[in-house]
């Protein structure tokens, strides 16, 4: 999946329950100083200017790592015992997706009182879930990880913990609302996943993915025109090779 952060195997709830997952975390791609410099200048086309530099290296991957611990997290089967993925057929995977991207969110005051965190961490936590959500293209149904992206836009749209200006095209973060927001929002998520139902399910979805030409694509097209590489191309190797020293990246420049 080209420049894949992280990944847990194997996928499958049975042999997960019997043997556990194992969590991959790739820090040279999570950290890596171009792919960075490619998604801030994005965050900075779509955020006013007093936001911007919240977004730093580190909020990504503390994100991240969170995200993969929030899929072992929450609902594992619905209340009468079925599996998600049967449940909720087609929204089982944006949802799981989405539970695990508010965990990340939802668990930093709790790990600041742990020690974990330190203050400086959150605002630029909040600034790699804020840059998360926002979308280039008007997502279709059948990406799980977009469809989840844009939920999460709208839901804190509505909650207040974005917000738009019409005449600049850009927005601001509410980091007093935002806890908020994510607290509301996954247990909404852990209620559906906990009850099953797929039609409720889909309904929720369909709620929450709205594309405005007003809103979205004006922030996008703002993001595209930060692109000056359409595609990145990660090419991986061996950590034990003899010759596995970084080959680097090769790109293909946006139009």
């Amino acid at each position: 999946r080209s420049a894949n952060t992280a990944s847990i195997l194997p996928n499958d709830a049975g042999p997960a329950r019997r043997y556990g997952r194992t969590i991959l975390l790739r820090r040279n791609i999570m950290e890596s100083p171009e792919l960075f410099d490619v998604a801030r200048a994005a965050y900075a086309a779509a955020m006013e200017e007093s936001f911007v530099s919240a977004y730093r290296s580190g909020g990504g991957s503390n994100r991240t790592l969170w995200h993969e611990i929030g899929h072992y997290l929450g609902v594992d089967r619905t209340r009468d015992g079925r599996d998600l993925d049967l449940a909720l057929e087609q929204a089982s995977a944006p949802l799981e997706e989405m539970k695990s991207d508010l965990v990340s969110l939802y668990v930093a005051p709790a790990l600041l009182e742990m020690g974990f965190y330190k203050p400086e961490d959150l605002t630029p936590l909040y600034a790699s879930g804020v840059r998360r959500v926002l979308l280039k293209n008007k997502p279709d149904r059948s990406q799980p990880y977009q469809t989840m992206e844009l939920m999460q836009w709208n839901y804190f749209m509505d909650k207040g913990a974005l917000s738009f200006d019409a005449k600049t095209a850009r927005l601001s973060v509410h980091q007093e609302r935002f806890h908020d927001a994510v607290t509301a929002m996954l247990r909404d998520v852990l209620e559906i996943q906990a009850a099953g139902d797929a039609k409720a399910a889909e309904a929720y979805i369909t709620k929450w993915t709205t594309w405005r030409d007003d809103l979205h694509e004006r922030v996008a097209e703002s993001m595209r025109s930060s692109e000056k590489y359409r595609f990145t191309c990660i090419t991986y190797e061996l950590l034990d090779a003899p010759d596995a020293a970084p080959r680097g990246m090769s790109r293909t420049a946006a139009p």
